[in-house]
């Protein structure tokens, strides 16, 4: 982000956060939260089978139910990408329509990416995982470090250098699948997991949603370069909070398979949520005084073009440390299989914040900041 903020105009930039954020929404939408349905139901099968891994012929047949979304989605998926194009203003319509091709491939390569990642991460293959998302960092980095340049055809570079960026990821994943993980359809399997998928699917999207809704806002209402100083102090918040995600990102299997057993009795459930509770304010309030003590000055002294990123910062890093703290309690919903409540909630908070908006909107403020706030 950093190379990029300081090779493209803040104009450039706004229009690429833009394409950043239909990658992101539509890679969520794509696989219809099937990753996270087999995730969540192979947790729980650990619990009755023992040795159960990717061999097994119920995983198999879980797997091939992603398969089979993913082909009935890019059926659909790719007319739907241009009609919503219509949509945006002139000057972003037309760089979708440049890139059409590298984008829907792009949104394609994501879901697959997620599928290895929930693979590596079900059955506890750390190392392939690392070294699948460390290569897609650095060819990532490397290839807009060394081929990105300003001008029109700058979001065509950074979608090309992704693409080559998440086929290596992929591959180094090393994720190896038979026939049968493809073609063993079994519609018993099916209904079991789309509904659990869509509402896993749907709660994600809100929450993702949730976390998207200002810069979606701020794209709608004010300049590309103010969407483009949001963003960078977002991308900047979510970088750092990754050493908790990480953590995470790997628990979270061997943590649904612990709270969705029969055997953990209630008391033992509030004593670890408890404990992580505790565990998890102590860390992230001080990675909070820490961070905004001294990354806002860093990312003003490398993007002088920017203003003050003080404010804004410390708002998106404040929102990002609530919404970690409620993994754990979250973790526990979910084993349970209770996203309902979850989507519920999600919604209820969602109506909330669109007449917020509205309200800011009609005062008239002018910052990014505003819109965070």
């Amino acid at each position: 982000t950093t190379f990029v903020a300081i090779t493209l105009s803040k104009n450039n930039m706004g229009e690429l956060v833009i394409i950043y954020l239909l990658l992101e929404y539509s890679s969520y939408l794509f696989s219809m939260g099937a990753p996270n349905s087999i995730n969540l139901q192979s947790s729980i099968d650990k619990n009755h089978t023992k040795n159960l891994n990717s061999d097994n012929q119920k995983i198999k047949k879980y797997y091939s139910i992603f398969f089979f979304i993913i082909y009935f989605s890019s059926a659909i998926f790719y007319s739907l990408l241009y009609i919503s194009s219509n949509y945006f203003d002139e000057y972003i319509k037309e760089t979708i329509s440049n890139n059409y091709n590298k984008i829907f491939f792009l949104i394609f390569l994501y879901a697959i990416h997620a599928f290895c990642n929930m693979h590596n991460r079900l059955w506890e293959r750390r190392n392939p995982l690392i070294i699948s998302e460390i290569s897609f960092a650095v060819i990532y980095l490397a290839g807009v470090y060394f081929f990105l340049k300003d001008g029109s055809d700058s979001v065509s570079i950074i979608l090309k250098i992704a693409i080559v960026a998440q086929i290596v990821s992929i591959i180094l994943s090393n994720v190896k699948l038979s026939y049968f993980h493809f073609l063993t359809f079994d519609k018993t399997v099916f209904k079991e997991l789309a509904p659990l998928g869509i509402l896993l699917m749907l709660q994600n999207l809100m929450e993702l949603y949730f976390w998207g809704i200002d810069r979606l806002f701020i794209s709608f209402y004010l300049e590309p370069s103010n969407l483009a100083s949001f963003h960078i102090a977002h991308t900047y918040g979510r970088g750092l909070m990754m050493f908790f995600t990480s953590f995470t990102f790997l628990i979270y299997p061997r943590l649904l398979t612990t709270l969705s057993s029969t055997k953990t009795s209630n008391e033992e459930l509030q004593r670890v949520i408890t404990k992580a509770f505790s565990i998890s304010e102590i860390i992230l309030v001080s990675a909070f005084i820490f961070y905004t003590a001294s990354i806002p000055y860093l990312i003003n002294f490398m993007l002088v073009k920017y203003d003050n990123f003080f404010y804004i910062f410390s708002l998106v890093l404040f929102g990002l440390i609530i919404k970690s703290i409620t993994f754990f309690p979250v973790s526990l919903i979910i084993s349970r299989k209770k996203q309902k409540k979850l989507i519920l909630s999600s919604f209820i908070f969602l109506i909330i914040l669109i007449l917020l908006y509205n309200l800011i909107t009609q005062s008239k403020f002018t910052k990014a900041e505003d819109y965070t706030s």
